[in-house]
């Protein structure tokens, strides 16, 4: 049986709700609502009747014209009957009022309209089928609405004389009677007209509208079908339980199936792998086996040819140890030969440091000789301050008339001139011989240094206290530091070596020149430009570090040679980070080579 499930409601659970809207009492806004439930009632039966509404498809099935947004819109007549007595004869808090009263109208419609007679005819569960009275031209029923039942009851046609009906009740049981008498066609007037008929219809029978008879079946009808839908509904979440089984099964077994495959897939590949690696190995091993096999064959020849030279050798030891012994002797010879060298490049290397010692003490004596010589230029001065103001006194002694001293004061200050004449050129002469022996024996410190440079260069570096260090040149940590945050620790140091390279050419260049000229304390003074472009370039990109060696290097570079404009090497005091005299440097290299001596002796 098609039935609509969607209008109804487990009737258990309507009991219970209807249980408690009676217990909430008068706060229901839809209680006692019956009287407007019949007005929406006739009102729509109206509609009905007037054929504003369309009942009938066209495929001879039937639609509910109250349910227009209803998925299924064709109904079999009983199906049809089923679904407007369920909502119907629903509860208030399931459905709407108006919503209950257009389905009891249309039941009522479909019940008595002529049009359905024929689709009723034959309909089982349906007990009393009630004819429709004949209308009116006015549309009015005869009578007062009162029905007139006619079951379809075996015997009824024998209680068709309505005379012989008190003999034919006493014929039968009084439930049988009962039913004859209900099955009979009496009408309003037999069940109030005072003889036996009337009386027996008043005792054993009420007397119904159509609309009550109708409302009793559609209830009677709704509870069953509110029952068969719980059923059904019980089924078809049964069903539906079942049907989610049988997906989960089909799931399941379609990921049994399909990682069987893979399992399958993957086995196979896995054995193909193994027939290709064992393949390989075999001829790896072959192979192998080949190559030891030829290796051994010519490790034997091999072995064969030593033994014979071996059997050539041993004939030849006597010569052989002579020839040793001779080389032997010839070896100690040489070494004592270099260890004689080597003394000799000691003392060399201490008369070196001998004569450096001298120019050193030779430079202090001339520097004390300037000492000297400023010390007699200022008592120079002192004189020739006396001999001024002694001029001046002259000067003034002459336009005094009548002085006697006169004379003596000139005297005087001739003699005074001829002193200072001859110590200024004394004082002229000792300083020449004075400043060119400071320049000579600058050059040859100069030179010294020079050699000292030159010959510990590579015995000294930037480990030692004292060492040499190449002015200008560019110190490659803060470029190492600054590439490996920047390219990472994979291609830092090419990056590095690419970026020392490109700014020391950079330095070289002559029309690069980023000085400025400041006035400090009145006088000028060169300093670094920190506006120039290419160094706010390399400050932005790389940070302070690299911009800093950079700046350095320019500075050494603009002290040291400003002219060629490349790396000079210089003694170099790394511990206090100046340039080293001549001094220090012989100081450390007689510490080192103290603790060199004090090495080999221990």
């Amino acid at each position: 049986m098609d039935l609509d499930l969607d209008d109804y409601v487990d009737p258990y659970e309507e009991a219970e709700a209807e249980a408690a809207a009676a217990e909430d009492g008068s706060d229901d806004p839809d209680e006692d609502d019956s009287d407007a439930e019949s007005d929406y009632e006739e009102e729509s039966f109206g509609l009905l009747k007037s054929g504003k509404h369309r009942v009938r498809n066209p495929d001879g099935t039937f639609r509910c014209p109250f349910c227009p947004g209803k998925k299924k819109q064709g109904y079999k007549i009983k199906d049809l009957l089923q679904h407007a007595d369920g909502i119907g004869v629903s509860s208030k808090h399931r459905r709407h009022g108006r919503e209950r009263a257009n389905h009891r109208a249309f039941a009522r419609f479909v019940r008595t309209e002529p049009s359905f007679a024929e689709d009723l005819v034959g309909i089982t569960g349906i007990q009393g089928a009630i004819k429709p009275t004949p209308a009116n031209r006015d549309g009015s029923t005869n009578g007062d609405g009162k029905a007139k039942a006619n079951v379809d009851t075996a015997g009824s046609s024998s209680v068709a004389a309505k005379v012989g009906l008190p003999r034919e009740v006493e014929r039968f049981s009084w439930p049988w009677a009962c039913v004859l008498a209900a099955g009979a066609g009496f009408n309003t007037e037999d069940y109030d007209s005072p003889s036996v008929v009337g009386r027996f219809l008043r005792k054993h029978t009420v007397l119904k509208t159509i609309d009550e008879v109708s409302k009793t079946e559609l209830e009677k009808s709704g509870e069953m079908v509110a029952i068969l839908a719980s059923k059904i509904e019980e089924k078809n979440r049964h069903l539906q339980d079942l049907e989610t089984k049988k997906n989960a099964t089909e799931l399941s077994i379609s990921r049994l199936e399909e990682d069987n495959r893979k399992l399958h897939e993957a086995y196979n590949e896995e054995m193909r792998n193994l027939h290709r690696r064992a393949r390989e190995n075999a001829l790896r091993i072959f192979q192998e086996n080949e190559n030891l096999r030829i290796d051994l064959e010519s490790k034997k020849r091999e072995l064969n040819l030593r033994a014979k030279e071996l059997d050539k050798i041993s004939t030849e030891n006597a010569n052989d140890r002579k020839t040793l012994d001779n080389e032997k002797q010839k070896a100690k010879y040489d070494n004592s030969e270099l260890e004689l060298a080597s003394i000799e490049q000691q003392r060399a290397d201490a008369d070196v440091l001998k004569l450096l010692a001298d120019q050193e003490r030779e430079k202090e004596d001339v520097l004390a000789r300037m000492l000297q010589l400023e010390k007699e230029l200022h008592e120079k001065q002192q004189l020739e301050l006396e001999v001024e103001r002694l001029n001046g006194t002259l000067q003034v002694m002459k336009h005094l008339e009548g002085d006697d001293d006169g004379g003596d004061i000139h005297e005087k200050m001739e003699k005074l001139s001829e002193r200072f004449e001859r110590e200024k050129k004394r004082l002229e002469e000792l300083s020449g011989d004075l400043v060119r022996k400071e320049r000579e024996s600058n050059d040859e410190l100069q030179e010294a240094r020079k050699e000292l440079i030159k010959g510990l260069e590579e015995e000294l570096n930037g480990r030692t206290a004292i060492g040499v260090k190449r002015m200008g040149e560019l110190d490659e940590k803060p470029f190492q530091n600054a590439c490996k945050t920047k390219y990472g620790k994979d291609e830092y140091e090419i990056k590095a070596a690419e970026l020392v390279t490109s700014w020391q050419d950079e330095l070289k260049k002559p029309s690069w020149h980023p000085f400025k000229m400041v006035e400090v304390n009145g006088e000028n003074k060169e300093i670094l430009d920190d506006d120039d472009t290419k160094l706010k370039f390399l400050w932005i990109e790389y940070g302070d570090d690299v911009c800093n060696a950079v700046k350095t290097a320019l500075m050494e570079i603009n002290e040291y040679n400003p002219s060629g404009r490349y790396v000079v090497p210089e003694l170099w005091n790394f511990r206090k980070g100046r340039k080293a005299t001549v001094k220090e440097v012989l100081k450390y290299l007689f510490s080192q080579m103290d603790t060199t001596t004090k090495r080999r002796r221990g």
